[in-house]
């Protein structure tokens, strides 16, 4: 099990055109763990930071064919294109969340028990209105980027702050090079056998003061 510290900002990131703290003082991961493995699929990366009440995720994804259906919110976005997923579990807590974002920002949100399999009917009663956390996103010449923020109450029920509190994470993808097709999946979770939601490989995130 790999565990980071996710370290204080001193200031927010607003948007993608304000993200020169997190992008240098944030920590940084890379989703390198692949399937199937393509040496030449560039790793998307993403830095980590907090401001207390909020964490803050910035992804820098290469991509040379962005592809999305998806045209509005809480759609299973992994079956409609590339997307970005946010996992996370804060200690003490019997459910999970699973947040994605798409290259035109359209967002998904799901509060999952734990144990939790996604048929039809669960992912309709386990979805959170939109938006549960805020999110940005822009499609570049060399693939896209995300910026979400989300609030420590949304996933940490018992307290509002992030300090001192520690939570399981991974960060994941979908990338497809057309529609229909196949997709690459990678993740910053080491997976012995390719299922997102083993919540007991995932990484730790600490949250310094």
């Amino acid at each position: 099990m790999f565990t980071f510290e996710v370290p204080r900002l001193f200031h927010p990131p607003l948007n993608l055109d304000d993200i020169d703290e997190l992008a240098s003082d944030g920590v940084r991961l890379r989703l390198e763990n692949q399937w199937p493995a393509e040496s030449n699929r560039e790793a998307a990366e993403v830095w980590l930071g907090h401001t207390g009440e909020q964490l803050h995720v910035l992804a820098r994804i290469p991509d040379a064919h962005v592809v999305c259906r998806a045209d509005g919110p809480n759609q299973r976005m992994w079956e409609l294109g590339d997307t970005f997923e946010i996992f996370l579990h804060a200690g003490g807590m019997d459910h999970y969340f699973e947040f994605h974002v798409t290259p035109p920002n359209h967002r998904m949100q799901l509060r999952l028990p734990a144990g939790a399999s996604l048929d039809d009917a669960s992912f309709e009663r386990n979805l959170l209105p939109d938006p549960a956390f805020r999110s940005e996103a822009r499609i570049e010449p060399s693939g896209w980027t995300v910026l979400a923020t989300i609030n420590a109450a949304t996933v940490e029920v018992e307290s509002a702050s992030l300090v001192r509190r520690e939570w399981a994470f991974s960060f994941c993808r979908y990338d497809y090079d057309s529609m229909p097709g196949e997709p690459v999946l990678s993740s910053t979770t080491p997976h012995a056998e390719l299922n997102f939601h083993h919540r007991h490989e995932w990484g730790r995130l600490r949250f310094a003061d």
